[in-house]
């Protein structure tokens, strides 16, 4: 099984795992802890990034299988299977590879329980039309200290759910209505996708400080209130977006930014979005996905000088190879 590393990280300090150090991003002592696990072994390096940090990370079955039992044992986490009956009201962590709705049966409720979950992550895919939530026995509403919720794999809407969640700090899932995310104040890690069109996310993101990446291609971003400075700017570290008017003009507020991916970029708003590349100079990763045409070639400024840039990805810009020299 690959584990996406820079998914694993932001889980780990949602979860509060990582240990903060003075004048360190959380981020960089978290690779550091999984850099200390591949130098023993524990953990194989299953991909690299042009950087040379670890991408993807792999574990041995053997040794996957003794730290599932054992985290089981120390009630780390709970890896459910159809071998396992009791129920989920005293475990921090769950994670669901199998039908959703086959899990719940076989593990009915405690009603006396309360449940103390933090991490709720489903592996298995699941239909749009049919998903096991629909007959779950638990309300969502009883995973009151809940804190990571990763349920790309799903396809069902969380927006009635996401606001009765006021502890998670990062959310992975469908919300066709972003307004659900509000009131979630302690969020770290946005990524939500909608089927609806034309949504946006609420303006209270603007004080969510505690924001470090977000990722929502499908949904817009929302205008910040007029004569406030947002707040949770600095700490941004990963942005995936779609290009806006709105987008465009705040993109320059985010000077600790180190991955950019940019989708539909117009070529009408193109030499706004140059502007924009600028100021950007920590960029480590940027993703270009332009809404072009052959009739409307995209061209590249001599000024743009992006010294940190390790990876970069064009999609329909069209650009004569020449002008690549720009990004050195």
């Amino acid at each position: 099984m690959e584990i996406c590393v820079s998914k694993l990280i932001s889980s780990w300090i949602a979860e509060q795992f990582i240990k903060a150090r003075s004048n360190t991003r959380l981020e960089v002592v978290a690779e550091e802890y999984l850099q200390e696990l591949t130098d023993r072994s524990l953990i194989l390096v299953g991909g690299r990034r042009a950087n040379g940090r670890i991408k993807i990370c792999k574990i041995h079955d053997l040794l996957r299988q003794m730290c599932i039992r054992e985290a089981q044992i120390e009630n780390v986490v709970h890896f459910t299977n159809n071998d396992i009956s009791d129920g989920i009201n005293d475990h921090r962590r769950v994670i669901i590879p199998y039908l959703i709705q086959d899990y719940f049966r076989d593990h009915p409720k405690d009603r006396n329980g309360k449940i103390t979950t933090r991490s709720l992550i489903f592996l298995g895919r699941q239909s749009y039309e049919v998903t096991g939530i629909y007959y779950w026995p638990y309300s969502i509403s009883d995973f009151k200290l809940l804190k990571v919720l990763d349920a790309h794999e799903i396809g069902f809407d969380f927006s009635r759910i996401i606001p009765q969640l006021v502890h998670l700090r990062y959310v992975d899932a469908r919300v066709n209505d972003p307004s659900s995310l509000a009131k979630l104040f302690t969020l770290q890690t946005i990524i939500v996708y909608s089927q609806k069109k034309n949504v946006q996310l609420p303006t209270e993101i603007w004080t969510m400080s505690e924001i470090k990446h977000v990722d929502i291609t499908d949904v817009d971003m929302p205008n910040p209130p007029l004569g406030e400075q947002p707040l949770f700017l600095n700490n941004l570290h990963t942005l995936a977006v779609k290009s806006s008017a709105v987008v465009l003009k705040i993109l320059r507020s985010f000077p600790n930014l180190n991955k950019l991916k940019i989708n539909d970029v117009r070529s009408t708003e193109w030499n706004a979005f140059l502007d924009c590349l600028l100021v950007l100079e920590g960029l480590v990763k940027l993703n270009i996905q332009a809404a072009a045409s052959l009739n409307s070639p995209f061209f590249l400024s001599k000024d743009i000088f992006l010294p940190n840039l390790a990876k970069l990805s064009l999609n329909s810009t069209f650009f004569p190879w020449e002008d690549m020299a720009v990004f050195g």
